[in-house]
C-alpha cells in the first residue's frame, strides 16, 4: 500500500500524525482549527527565526519531535514578549490547551493598545530581563513620538508667526 504525505511535515500538528479519530467524549474527530493554529504557530516561528521549529531535524526525527509532548521547542529571545507568548500558545502540544481562534484574535500581540497595559508575567530571569528591555524600548519610542509631536506643533506655530510677519496669510 502506498502512503502519500499530505501537507508539509514542518507545519503539521501532532494530532495530524497521531491518527486520532475520536475526541475525549467519543465523538469523531476531524483535524481542524486547532491543527490550523499549530500551523500558524509554525509560520510565526519561521517568520521570526527564519526557519520552522523542527527544521534542523531529519524527516523521522522531525515526526518524532512533533508528536512528543515532552520535546521542548526552543524560542530564542525576541524583542516583543507578546510575540513569543503567542508562538508558544500556538505551538502547545495538547490541542485542547492550544490557544483558540477567538483567544488568538484577542491576544495582546494583535491588540497593540492593550499590550502596553498588560505585560506578560515573566517566568525566568531571561524573560524578566527581556520584558524590561522591551518596556524600556517602548517607553523610549513613546518619548520620541511625544517629542516629535511637540516639535511639529512648535514648527507649525513658528511657521504661522513668520508668515504673519511677512504679510502672508494661509
Amino acid at each position: 500500500m502506498l502512503i502519500l504525505q499530505m501537507g508539509t511535515v514542518n507545519y503539521m500538528s501532532p494530532e495530524a500524525f497521531l491518527n486520532s479519530t475520536t475526541d475525549d467524549n467519543g465523538n469523531e474527530f476531524k483535524i481542524g482549527r486547532a491543527s490550523d493554529i499549530w500551523s500558524l504557530g509554525c509560520i510565526f516561528y519561521q517568520m521570526v527565526y527564519g526557519q520552522p521549529p523542527f527544521a534542523d531535524l531529519s524527516f523521522y526525527a522531525k515526526i518524532k519531535a512533533i508528536t512528543n509532548p515532552n520535546h521542548k521547542i526552543e524560542f530564542p529571545p525576541v524583542c516583543n514578549p507578546w510575540l513569543e507568548d503567542i508562538m508558544k500558545k500556538c505551538l502547545t502540544y495538547d490541542r485542547r490547551k492550544r490557544i483558540s481562534i477567538p483567544e488568538l484574535l484577542q491576544h495582546p500581540f494583535f491588540q497593540p493598545d492593550t499590550a502596553l497595559l498588560a505585560p506578560v508575567a515573566p517566568t525566568t530571569e531571561r524573560d524578566y530581563q527581556n520584558q524590561i528591555a522591551d518596556l524600556t524600548r517602548q517607553l523610549e519610542e513613546l518619548r520620541r513620538v511625544s517629542r516629535g509631536e511637540d516639535h511639529l506643533s512648535n514648527e507649525s506655530s513658528t511657521s504661522q508667526e513668520s508668515n504673519g510677519r511677512n504679510g502672508r496669510h494661509s
